[in-house]
């Protein structure tokens, strides 16, 4: 470059110089400082790729953002990944192992669906319940439908029961409740319905006063020293004789029909004909028919020729009634016997 007339080389650089430092370092200054700024690359323009809209590079930060929140919200597996993919057990699977493994465990009865499939809560399980009594007056204190007590006090008879301090009707079976339902000392299980003012003790079987009251024996209906229940839980001994395989009468009634009296008893030993006899003597036997027997006899004596003989006539009467006659005749009178037999039959 010329020298300018008038100035140094060193004038005339300041000279070069002074348009930049005026001019252009503000300006390069400014842009630094815009640049240096946080927000500086928020207002740079940039082209929006696809899906994305935006001009700025702030704009398409807050796109970019936008679609990141709404990946991570979307729970439907929107990249289709599938267990087998990830090496994780499908729903079914998982279910399967967890029911396997209660199984295995000895848990399944803990299971809701199991123990309470319909929700009851409280009355779904037995619950415990206290049992107290006052005076005549047995009170079962608790809650739920199912419960289980253990006896306090013996249960007398015209006692009565409340279920939390309000009386019910008690009941086991189709019986009221007694001293062989609660006894002292042993746990009973029930149902407690206050609803309807009821409590019902499960039985352990046996007979309750409700059948026993269908039983009509009485002890004479039962043979000696026999036992048996009969009208209530009261046990009772027979009183009836026990008699042997045979029995004479006790007394005849006499007439057109006679009426053999025995002992009363039971009769039900075997004799060896197969079956209880009752034995009558031959007295008693006319007795019991007023059995009158009458003989008339008449005789004669003679000879025919000179040879003596003997005739004699028997006539039989039963009752005032012929019933027939029979007749012997010797003719030999040196010592032997003319004999003649019949037979009568008494109708």
């Amino acid at each position: 470059m010329p020298d300018t007339p008038g100035l140094t080389s060193q004038e005339m650089q300041e000279k070069f110089d002074e348009p930049a430092k005026k001019l252009l370092a503000p300006k390069f200054n400014a842009l630094v400082d815009a640049l240096q700024a946080v927000a500086a690359a928020a207002s740079l323009g940039a082209a929006a790729p696809d899906g994305l809209d935006g001009s700025t590079v702030q704009d398409l930060l807050n796109a970019l953002k936008k679609f990141a929140d709404a990946h991570l919200a979307d729970e439907s597996n929107p990249h289709n990944v599938k267990a087998a993919q990830t090496g994780a057990y499908t729903r079914e699977e998982t279910d399967q192992a967890i029911n396997n493994k209660v199984v295995a465990i000895g848990s399944g009865d803990m299971a809701q669906a199991v123990y309470d499939p319909g929700h009851l809560g409280v009355d779904a399980c037995v619950q415990k319940y206290t049992h107290t009594k006052s005076g005549s007056v047995h009170n079962f204190a608790g809650s739920g439908v199912n419960g289980i007590a253990k006896i306090t006090a013996a249960f007398n008879s015209g006692d009565t029961v409340q279920l939390n301090g309000v009386p019910v009707t008690a009941t086991c079976g189709g019986d009221m409740v007694d001293g062989d339902t609660l006894v002292m000392g042993q746990w009973v299980a029930f149902a407690a319905d206050a609803e309807a003012g009821q409590i019902n003790f499960k039985g352990g079987g046996g007979l309750g006063n409700t059948k026993l009251a269908q039983a009509t024996a009485s002890e004479n209906d039962v043979v000696a020293s026999e036992t048996f229940f009969a009208g209530n839980k009261e046990m009772k001994t027979g009183s009836l004789v026990d008699r042997g395989t045979v029995t004479t009468a006790l007394s005849i009634k006499a007439g057109n029909t006679a009426n053999i009296r025995i002992p009363t008893g039971a009769y039900r030993k075997k004799a060896s004909s197969g079956y209880p006899e009752v034995t009558l003597t031959r007295s008693q036997i006319l007795t019991a028919y007023s059995i009158k027997v009458r003989v008339d006899i008449s005789a004669h004596l003679g000879t025919h020729g000179s040879t003596p003989y003997a005739n004699a006539t028997a006539k039989i009467y039963i009752d005032g009634t012929s019933k027939g006659s029979v007749s012997a005749e010797s003719q030999n009178m040196n010592g032997a016997d003319a004999t003649k037999s019949t037979t009568v039959t008494v109708s």
